[in-house]
């Protein structure tokens, strides 16, 4: 018997991510179906389209299998369109959550012969064994399929694996995942939680690798001299402190120089964790909190249980006593909210300073709780990816529409580390951070086309004028001039007027060699004391852009000293 060959493959969102599905759907058909060829094949959404269809039409052989979620449906279905014309004998499988929920619906619109709702490996490994001895998929479970008759058929459903380590790595001897600079990594399956906005409320439960696999798969990540940040895909990554300290633990020992994202549940940070994390260094872990809602009345209307006084109180300790980078995250239009809880959301969660604040519009995705309640909250979402909210019984399409506008301009001067000396001296100038975001937002728009595409000097001068617009106090202006040329490193030019002034080059360098200072640095004088991390000076070394520093210095006497 020839061996089937399947073309395992996925668009991915970026050029330097890898799906981890397709790779584990690899190892897991290359141990259990010895009667097939596998083959695993990526590429970004960005490739160009008639070059990707070249790419996957000369590697393909007689199976394509493609991994298929929000991000990258619509280019998905263009390729499958186009192979069913240029390859009509090619057999092709669609899995993943964007399929998952109405198969038929793929089926019957002839992208596919076959597609797989939920955990793939079993149900793929089944098929593949059926596809190669021709034989009746009708008793494999989460198979929708067509057949005999023509009929669109789907199968009940495949029950979860319990023993997650009995599921082969990817991350053994595979190099096209570990080439990456980036990858995904999961040590549990499933979701405790009940989110009626996640699909994952719909897992019974959680599953977790043990630490045994865990330590072997980190071996070989951590063997990669190419990656440099491992995302966790666990839904809540710390469930169980024990487990949740050995994995952190273990990394501050053995991983240090790389960066780790983890979705967490705040409120169930143990004290030991905590104190654990008083030791990890600045850059290697980063936690994002879905905070969602701070109304104990919203969090239950849309399934989910928080215990809100601890989340704030570990949230607290976590931004107070450690270098960890904290990403917090809210929902607008949720069951039950109303424009003026989430002002009350979106005021707290700015008040904390995280790292990073982030503002989505509810997802009705397909399968969700919330789509399923939708009549009860007079839910229009979009009929298509990604699925976003228009309007509900609380939130009109215009209030919707403005939120969105505030998260773009979130990104712009929030989420950078551009800016954040500035923006928290600028708050608390107006009633409230949402009013001063809403006000920046309506100047932004009124100074620039759209919200991507902004270069950061473009957003310093529009800042600029925002300053002037309100009339700030004049030491807002000197912040933001202080936080322009630490970034910009320009030798004391501002694409802005400034109201300070660069020490002239004898006087410098007679400084810089007291202070042992760069010689393409400078130093920048204010007609004001600021306070810089609780030092006070009006006089300011930046180092030059091979070092760049900005450190409070003393030149008001001969012996000149760093104040910081």
């Amino acid at each position: 018997m020839t061996k089937k060959h399947c073309l395992l493959f996925s668009f991915n969102s970026k050029f330097t991510q890898s799906n981890i599905a397709i790779h584990y759907l690899d190892a897991f058909g290359k141990k259990y179906n010895p009667e097939c060829q596998f083959d695993t094949f990526e590429l970004s959404i960005n490739w160009p389209f008639q070059d990707a269809l070249a790419k996957v039409f000369h590697r393909v052989k007689d199976v394509i299998a493609i991994s298929c979620y929000i991000w990258n449906i619509d280019r998905t279905i263009e390729l499958v369109k186009a192979l069913r014309l240029i390859r009509p004998d090619l057999i092709i499988i669609l899995g993943g959550y964007e399929v998952s929920f109405d198969s038929l619906t793929y089926l019957e619109k002839g992208y596919c012969n076959y597609v797989i709702s939920g955990e793939g490996e079993i149900i793929f490994s089944n098929l593949m064994k059926a596809i190669s001895y021709d034989a009746d998929p009708s008793h494999i479970a989460g198979l929708s399929y067509i057949n005999n008759k023509g009929e669109c058929v789907k199968n009940q459903a495949q029950d979860a694996i319990e023993q997650l380590d009995t599921i082969p790595s990817p991350f053994q001897g595979n190099p096209e995942i570990l080439d990456k600079s980036f990858t995904y990594y999961e040590s549990t399956r499933g979701c405790v939680y009940k989110c009626h906005f996640c699909l994952s409320a719909l897992d019974k439960g959680s599953r977790f690798f043990s630490h045994e696999r865990f330590v072997k798969d980190m071996e070989s990540i951590l063997a990669s001299p190419t990656i440099k940040q491992i995302k966790f895909v666990d839904r809540t990554f710390n469930l169980g402190y024990k487990r949740t300290n050995f994995i952190l633990g273990y990394l501050m020992e053995h991983g240090q120089g790389r960066n780790y994202h983890f979705e967490i549940a705040c409120e169930l940070l143990h004290k030991t964790t905590l104190e654990l994390l008083r030791e990890a260094p600045a850059g290697l872990f980063q936690f994002e909190i879905g905070v969602q809602s701070i109304h104990d009345s919203i969090l239950k209307a849309n399934g989910r249980s928080c215990d809100f006084q601890k989340l704030e109180r570990n949230l607290d300790f976590l931004l107070a006593n450690t270098k960890v980078h904290i990403h917090l995250d809210l929902v607008v239009g949720l069951s039950e909210q109303t424009p003026e809880h989430f002002e009350e959301s979106f005021n707290w969660t700015f008040h904390k300073k995280a790292d990073h604040f982030q503002i989505e519009t509810l997802k009705v995705l397909k399968g969700s709780l919330s789509k399923r309640f939708g009549d009860r909250d007079e839910m229009v979402h979009q009929l298509d990816p990604p699925y976003n909210l228009l309007q509900n019984k609380h939130f009109s399409f215009t209030e919707l529409e403005k939120t969105q506008r505030m998260a773009s301009v979130l990104e712009v001067y929030y989420n950078r580390d551009h800016f954040r000396m500035v923006i928290f001296e600028i708050a608390p100038l107006f009633t409230s951070p949402l009013e001063f975001v809403q006000e920046l937002t309506v100047f932004f728009q009124s100074k620039h086309m759209g919200f991507t595409g902004v270069n950061l000097k473009t957003a310093y001068t529009i800042l600029y004028d925002f300053l002037v617009q309100i009339e700030a106090p004049k030491s807002v202006f000197n912040l933001l001039t202080l936080d322009y040329l630490y970034h910009f490193q320009s030798g004391g030019q501002t694409p802005f007027e400034k109201r300070s002034s660069t020490i002239n080059r004898p006087k410098y360098q007679q400084v810089a060699s007291s202070l042992k200072m760069q010689k393409k640095g400078f130093i920048e004088e204010f007609d004001e004391e600021l306070d810089l991390d609780g030092v006070k000076s009006s006089t300011f070394y930046f180092g030059g852009r091979n070092e760049p520093s900005l450190r409070a210095v003393d030149l008001t006497n001969d012996e000149y000293k760093y104040l910081s």
